[in-house]
C-alpha cells in the first residue's frame, strides 16, 4: 500500500475534494445549458414528390400496357394459327405450340 502512496505522491496526480459529487452537477449544468441547435434536415418540396409520383405512375402504366399487348399478340397469333390446323391434329399442335412454349 505505501508502494501506491509512494508512487501516487511521485506523479503529482491527487483527486481534488468532493469531486464526484460536484462534477455530476456541473456536468448536467452545462448540458442543460447548452443551446439546441435544429439540425439542418433536407426538405423536399411537395409539388417535387408530386412529380416523381406522376413518373412513376407514367412508368408503371407504360410497362403494363406493353406486357398485356405482347400477350394479346401472343393470343391472338395462337388463334389464328389454330383455324389453319385440323381437327385430328389440334391437340398435338396445341401442346406443341402453346403448353410447351408456355412452360419456358
Amino acid at each position: 500500500m505505501s508502494r501506491k502512496t509512494n508512487s501516487h505522491q511521485k506523479l503529482g496526480f491527487t483527486v481534488p475534494e468532493n469531486y464526484f459529487t460536484t462534477s455530476k452537477a456541473k456536468i448536467l449544468d452545462a448540458i442543460q445549458n447548452e443551446k439546441r441547435t435544429p439540425t439542418p434536415v433536407l426538405r423536399i418540396k411537395p409539388w417535387v414528390l408530386q412529380l416523381a409520383a406522376i413518373f412513376v405512375i407514367a412508368l408503371a402504366t407504360t410497362w403494363f400496357l406493353r406486357q398485356s399487348n405482347d400477350e394479346l399478340n401472343n393470343f391472338d397469333t395462337l388463334l389464328l394459327d389454330s383455324l389453319v390446323i385440323e381437327d385430328d391434329d389440334f391437340a398435338d399442335w396445341y401442346e406443341v405450340n402453346y403448353v410447351l412454349n408456355d412452360i419456358d
